[in-house]
């Protein structure tokens, strides 16, 4: 989704392009980490994510995993 993402920013008639940042955790791995705090986690990931993306020169999408810090 977020490859197709980039491809439509990029088909658009103007100069642009995004770099986007995902990330992910699983559901069930820690049942004792705070909501909040595996949100909290999974924006901080997917923002370092977007950076990495656009550091390798943009208009791409890099992925990275959240581990739920332990109780």
């Amino acid at each position: 989704m977020a490859e197709r993402l980039c491809d439509a920013i990029a088909a658009i008639p103007f100069e642009i392009t995004a770099s986007v940042g995902t990330s992910s955790a699983p559901l069930t791995a820690s049942p004792v980490t705070p909501v909040m705090q595996v949100i909290d986690d999974l924006i901080d990931s997917s923002d370092t994510a977007m950076y990495q993306a656009k550091r390798a020169g943009g208009n791409q999408v890099c992925h990275s995993g959240v581990t739920p810090p332990l109780a």
